[in-house]
């Protein structure tokens, strides 16, 4: 048994939170529970200002972190997506069929917002960029073609913004990397902004990769077409 400094009444040592060096603390849990309220209390506002600010460095210092560790971040989120795919499928279909009904309220409830949202996120380059590796997967695997994971900005990087067709129509004008494909306002294809070219086309035998890959305005690459006559010299290292 031992007594509490603050309330004088006394207590089993269970009663009482142990110190860092081992031994008893001399107030009890309860006064400990209502001294802590009473200091909460008094200095509610330092102690949110407190967190905010700690709370801010927190997200400074991740954002640096991130910034200067992007490769090693990218590559260990890859790698953790690849092996843990088919449990996060899993855990996502379960999920849906759980909270079907939830999910359907939300989207009723913000169906303006998520269409907005939709209309936005579609006119974004990265969703472009994704499309466009599909389509060509799916065009390699209609012709058993070789596929290798080919960076759009490593193309562009690589070509320094320069349109790589023989036959420029904008000879010398360099490609704006974030010209949308489409025109917000008109909604036609804005003939200017980057698009991405096989040298040897897929169904000709070529394969998506970078050696086989190269930087064109939109307008070139559409007048192009399918030819590959003249580019297999052309063809990247």
């Amino acid at each position: 048994m031992r007594t509490c400094n603050r309330c004088r009444i006394e207590k089993p040592e269970s009663e009482y939170y142990p110190r860092k060096d081992g031994r008893i603390n001399r107030i009890c849990k309860v006064c400990k529970s209502v001294a802590y309220k009473l200091y909460y209390d008094a200095h509610k506002i330092d102690a949110a200002a407190y967190r905010k600010a700690r709370k801010t460095e927190e997200a400074a210092r991740h954002k640096q972190y991130n910034k200067t560790h992007k490769p090693e971040r990218a590559a260990y989120n890859k790698a953790y997506y690849e092996a843990h795919r088919a449990e996060k499928a899993a855990y996502d279909k379960q999920y849906r069929e759980t909270h079907r009904a939830k999910i359907a309220a939300y989207r009723e409830a913000h169906r303006e917002e998520l269409a907005e949202w939709s209309k936005q996120y579609l006119q974004t380059l990265s969703v472009h960029a994704v499309r466009r590796q599909n389509g060509i997967r799916r065009r390699a695997q209609e012709y058993e073609a070789f596929v290798e994971d080919v960076d759009d900005r490593y193309i562009f990087d690589r070509a320094r913004g320069s349109c790589q067709s023989p036959e420029c129509r904008w000879p010398g004008k360099k490609i704006n990397w974030d010209l949308p494909y489409k025109n917000p306002k008109t909604g036609r294809r804005n003939l200017k902004s980057k698009s991405f070219d096989h040298l040897v086309p897929i169904f000709l035998g070529g394969k998506h990769e970078r050696k086989n890959v190269q930087l064109m305005h939109l307008g070139c690459n559409l007048s192009k077409g399918t030819k590959s006559v003249g580019c297999q010299p052309r063809m990247f290292g």
